[in-house]
């Protein structure tokens, strides 16, 4: 259950950096 939970977290955390990251992106453009 804990292994479970740390990988939905990491998932979580890579895909909030990567939407941050394209909306720097926009926003420098």
């Amino acid at each position: 259950m804990d292994g479970k939970h740390d990988v939905v977290c990491l998932n979580l955390i890579n895909k909030i950096g990567k939407f941050s990251f394209h909306y720097t992106n926009l926003l420098s453009m």
